[in-house]
């Protein structure tokens, strides 16, 4: 029979088991574990080391069915026996384990009977206790998923009050385990610098266009742009547009318009590219308006096209393939353009073929400029120095780009004392 416990009493447990808790704390941790003691908390294939303590150390056990271990304090008064670890959980893992108790039952909060607690960094995250008089809870599986990844310490803790001492007066640990794949976590993508060229749009057609194309049969004769892998410029797939088919000559004005796309207010040199043929090689005179355009949702909810400007008229002279390009840097800062392929104005020839769309653009602005530093890698080197050294002895041409980072006296020329001077750098720096 349960003796009742007065508050006072239960208040005075806590704090002798505080009390004991701090004094045994060295004591309690950082004792290794034999390997069959450690053996038991692992779960198969798991490889954790434990640190055992040594005021009341866990001990192996056979117990239903399974090699666990348990907490070596029993009917000590007011004391914790403790087992812990470090251990690394990465992105997309968890820690397991399977625990049970059996202790005086607790019918109160965290600290007032007896108890098995899971610790993370000195940080309380769940217990365990009996419920009935000489019964075990049963064994339970907790996983506990940190909110970052990282190296943890983590405690597992049978703490007992100052009476009663129930069942087999202790706590179990078993199949401790770091369980999930790791998330492969990209590396970053470096920002491009100014100069460097970009890509804002690339559509190579080898697989069928996503429904953020638009594909319009303006003259409404049921012919479109259509996707087929049996022609191509370097590989099958590509878009065509017919102006001939088995019903006779065919007056198109077919529009296939590329997905949505933003210019980067700093972008320079855009360029768009496109590659172009004809079916036939006798019939090839298809003609193409190349459009920029805006498409938007009208006032009665239906979409509507605003053409900002024509880039291109072209009426192929032959059937073969033939690389066009168009200059949109006075585009640069738009937001939501799109590329109208306008097949338009001709009739009775063959069809047209359209391939491999870029969008490409060079990063505005100006490199940031380390004096001496001519190859932008980050530091001031010999080789900085050589390639000054060159320049000013006219057997190399130093980039544009370059020329302030190699103009170390700033006086507008680069000379044999600036290669002088980055030397003197570059040897200070090692």
């Amino acid at each position: 029979m349960m003796k009742r416990k007065t508050w006072l009493t239960i208040g005075i447990a806590a704090l002798l088991l505080f009390c004991t808790a701090v004094l045994a704390e060295g004591a309690n941790r950082n004792v290794p574990l034999d390997s069959a003691l450690d053996a038991a908390l692992n779960a198969p294939g798991s490889g954790i080391a434990f640190a055992n303590g040594s005021a009341y150390p866990w001990q192996v056990v056979e117990i239903d069915g399974r090699t666990a271990a348990k907490s070596g304090n029993a009917g000590a008064a007011n004391s914790s026996s403790a087992v812990s670890a470090q251990v690394t959980i990465a992105e997309g893992q968890s820690l397991s384990f399977d625990w049970n108790v059996d202790g005086e039952p607790t019918t109160g909060a965290l600290a007032m009977w007896d108890y098995l607690v899971f610790i993370v960094d000195g940080e309380y995250i769940d217990y365990i206790h009996s419920v009935e008089e000489n019964t075990p809870l049963g064994w339970e599986t907790f996983t506990w998923t940190p909110d970052e990844a990282g190296t943890y310490t983590v405690e597992w803790a049978y703490n007992k009050d100052a009476s009663n001492n129930s069942g087999a007066d202790c706590g179990y640990l078993d199949n401790v385990a770091v369980i999930g794949e790791p998330v492969q976590t990209a590396a970053p993508t470096a920002e491009p610098q100014p100069g460097e060229e970009f890509t804002i749009f690339e559509e190579d057609f080898s697989q069928l266009p996503s429904d953020e194309w638009w594909n319009d049969d303006m003259d409404g004769d049921g012919s479109y742009w259509h996707w087929d892998t049996s022609c191509g410029h370097n590989a099958p797939g590509a878009l065509y547009s017919l102006s001939y088919s088995s019903s006779g000559p065919l007056t198109p004005d077919n529009w296939v318009c590329i997905p949505y796309f933003d210019i980067p207010a700093d972008a320079e040199n855009v360029q768009l590219s496109f590659w172009l043929s004809a079916f036939d090689e006798d019939f090839y005179a298809e003609h193409i308006d190349v459009c920029v355009i805006s498409i938007y949702e009208n006032y009665y909810g239906y979409y509507d096209y605003e053409i900002l400007g024509t880039l291109d008229s072209i009426t192929l002279d032959s059937c073969n393939w033939r690389k066009y390009t168009c200059d949109l840097s006075d585009y640069a800062g738009e937001e939501e353009l799109s590329i109208a392929f306008m097949h338009c104005n001709c009739t009775d020839q063959s069809g047209v073929i359209l391939d491999d769309i870029a969008i490409t653009a060079t990063v505005g602005g100006e490199l940031p400029c380390t004096p001496g530093d001519v190859d932008f890698d980050g530091r001031v080197t010999v080789g900085d120095a050589l390639t000054v050294m060159r320049h000013a002895l006219n057997v190399y041409m130093l980039p544009e780009a370059a020329l302030p980072a190699a103009d170390i006296d700033a006086d507008g020329n680069i000379t044999v004392a600036d290669a002088l001077q980055i030397m003197r750098i570059a040897l200070f720096n090692q």
